[in-house]
Order: C-alpha cells, then sequence, then structure tokens
C-alpha cells in the first residue's frame, strides 16, 4: 500500500513505515454515532474523541469504494490514542448511509462528494476548535476516498484554503489497475452511458484477497453485510 502526505506546499512527501505502532482495538476516548442530515440526504457518522483535551490535530477521514466507516474502527481509535480527535462517515451510496435512504451505489457525483466531504470538515473543526482556534485539520482518504481528497484538493482551493492543513491519501484508485481495465470498446460504451444513465446502478467486482496481506481481512468482507460492491455508472466519470 502506498501513503502520501500532501501539504499546502504541494510538495508529495513519502511516509515512512510505522513498525512499532500498535492498532488500538478498545477505545481510548468518547466515542459517538450519529445520523447527520448532509445536504439533504441522512449519513451515518462516527465521531471519536481525542485522549486529550484540547487534541493534537482533528481528521476526517473518507473510506474507499463499496466499504464503510466500522471498517477503521481501530484506525481511528489509533488516531485517538495519539491525540487526533476524527470524524468519518459513510458516504452516499455505501454502508448504512446507503442502505437507509435505499440508494445504494448512487453517490450524486465527485461535486456532491466533495460538498459532503467541505460539511464533515467544517463540522469535526467546528467542535473541536471552540475553545482553542489553531488546531490542525487534516484529511486522510483511502482508494475512492483517496481519489476523493485529491480531486477536493484541486478543484475546491478556496475550502482547502479554509478548512485544510494537509492531506493523506493511502492507495489512491487515480488508475484501474492493468488487468481490471476495459478494452476501448467498453471504454466508449461506458462514457456514453456515464452520461445518459448517471444513476444505473451495477455491480463492480472486486478481488478481495488483495484488500490486504492478512487472509482474515477479506473474509471479515465476505461476510459484512455493510460492505457491497454497487457502483453507478456515474462513478466512470470522476477524475482520472
Amino acid at each position: 500500500m502506498s501513503t502520501t502526505t500532501l501539504r499546502r506546499d504541494c510538495h508529495a512527501q513519502p511516509v515512512p513505515e510505522a513498525a512499532d505502532l500498535v492498532l488500538h482495538t478498545e477505545p481510548v476516548g468518547e466515542e459517538t454515532e450519529a445520523w447527520v442530515d448532509v445536504n439533504g440526504t441522512a449519513m451515518f457518522t462516527c465521531h471519536y474523541k481525542a485522549a486529550q483535551e484540547p487534541p493534537r490535530a482533528t481528521l476526517v477521514l473518507v473510506h474507499g469504494f463499496g466499504e464503510h466507516c466500522m471498517r477503521y474502527v481501530a484506525v481511528c481509535r489509533t488516531f485517538a490514542s495519539q491525540g487526533i480527535e476524527v470524524l468519518t462517515y459513510d458516504q452516499r451510496g455505501f454502508g448504512r448511509t446507503g442502505r437507509k435512504n435505499n440508494q445504494m451505489g448512487v453517490t450524486r457525483g465527485i461535486q456532491q462528494l466533495q460538498r459532503d466531504m467541505t460539511f464533515m470538515n467544517r463540522r469535526v473543526r467546528r467542535a473541536a476548535t471552540a475553545s482553542q482556534p489553531a488546531i490542525p485539520h487534516f484529511v486522510l482518504g483511502h482508494s475512492m476516498g483517496g481519489m476523493e481528497v485529491l480531486s477536493y484538493i484541486l478543484q475546491c482551493p478556496e475550502e482547502t484554503a479554509e478548512l485544510i492543513t494537509g492531506a493523506i491519501v493511502t492507495s489512491s484508485a487515480i488508475q484501474l489497475a492493468p488487468d481490471a481495465q476495459p478494452n476501448p470498446v467498453m471504454r466508449i460504451i461506458s462514457k456514453v452511458a456515464s452520461t445518459l444513465f448517471k444513476s444505473v446502478t451495477i455491480r463492480r467486482p472486486l478481488n478481495l484477497e488483495r484488500l490486504s496481506r492478512d487472509p482474515a481481512v477479506g473474509q471479515a468482507v465476505r461476510h459484512d453485510e455493510y460492505y457491497y460492491l454497487i457502483g453507478s455508472l456515474q462513478c466512470r466519470k470522476y477524475p482520472q
């Protein structure tokens, strides 16, 4: 898995492996699950308070395609143990948000996802900086979430300048793997279909063995009721 940090000076810096970092599977501070109205849609959120007050930083975590924020509980608790307050959420079309709104796989496009990210950035910053305005704020995206974070920084410069100190992307979905690339004919057909039938959903198979070096991760996903590999044709129009 590749990891890159992006700072405001636009220089990418590789992050060294943290071999001595231990994931926390138990809560280290207050944790809150809540449904929040975000631009007219009920969205499932998880808020992890830092183990110290005030927090060293705040963070919004954006999950990848087909998954949901509860897959990152141990990651969020580990951040919280290091004094970082975390807000994460099930994106439109995925996890509990997609199920509750009966819109599995329907994201409404990258611009809508960017508006949702702005909402979440402001929400966690408002909660944490009421008494300490100088707390830095970061956004972390994995896979499809990484692609969204990169597009957010490039396409939403005003919001980025206002809200974000730095960004972290892991295994960003910038390009499909060579063996997953569609042939030229299908590429043309999908481009046309994504314009005419934006909200039509299709199953998008994923090799679960590639999710992790640990086979147990793939098995857990296989039996996860909130992990469904359904996407809309509109996903074809995301920036590449």
